[in-house]
């Protein structure tokens, strides 16, 4: 038991991601730039007619969308023989606007979960992670120019948690699991369409960072929310 908790907090630790200039997967590049067209769509439409209503005041919001893993990484002398890197993401937030300008939130997080399958070439291995804490952000929205267009960045604290069965010929020979926690930090931005006075719709690009305080450890995730102004 103590030799695949060992190996799989190693795995924990850069289950994730690892570094890389290009860090985002083909698929997420192109996710990633539909979600800004759509941002800037949104913006160009909106621009005359949306006077930004969040003055001062707390407010909640709720989020959902996936977060994708850079890459999954293996213990050496296994060959992973498929993973999948993109898991759902959901958010809700407490935030209080002390200016149409500035804000702070407060939010709490969770994936669903990370798959990788694997093999020594006489064992299997299937692999699960996944994450949750909480984060603390600045916001900054746009009131002229792009108005609701806002950038944000901030602190995080999270857990990778993973769990590891192997076996052998079919059957099960072995189990464990391991977990790693600590402070990281996250940047994002978005654009933001005040609905009503009270309600406003969002589309959100996050990047967090060393999730758990592992420097291997990346997420990308891409969101939509709605948010309630008291």
């Amino acid at each position: 038991m103590k030799l695949w908790v060992t190996a799989l907090s190693s795995m924990a630790m850069s289950a994730l991601s690892k570094p890389s200039v290009d860090f985002l997967s083909p698929s997420m590049k192109k996710h990633v730039l539909m979600t800004a067209g759509a941002m800037l769509a949104m913006a160009a439409v909106s621009a005359s007619a949306q006077a930004v209503k969040s003055n001062q005041g707390v407010y909640v919001g709720l989020e959902g969308g996936y977060a994708n893993a850079t890459s999954l990484s293996s213990v050496r002398g296994e060959r992973t023989t498929s993973e999948t890197r993109n898991a759902g993401f959901v958010r809700a937030a407490l935030g209080y606007q002390f200016t149409p300008n500035w804000a702070l939130e407060l939010g709490y997080f969770g994936t669903g979960d990370f798959k990788r399958n694997g093999t020594d070439g006489v064992n299997r291995y299937h692999d699960k992670y996944k994450a949750s804490g909480a984060d603390f952000a600045g916001v900054y929205k746009f009131t002229e120019g792009v108005p609701g267009l806002y950038l944000k960045a901030g602190l995080s604290y999270a857990e990778v948690s993973g769990d590891r069965v192997r076996t052998t010929a079919g059957v099960k020979t072995g189990s464990g699991s391991a977990s790693t926690s600590g402070t990281g930090y996250l940047l994002g931005l978005g654009y933001e369409y005040d609905i009503t006075k009270n309600w406003s719709a969002s589309a959100n690009y996050t990047r967090y960072q060393r999730v758990g305080s592992a420097t291997d450890v990346n997420a990308n995730v891409l969101s939509a929310g709605l948010k309630y102004r008291f």
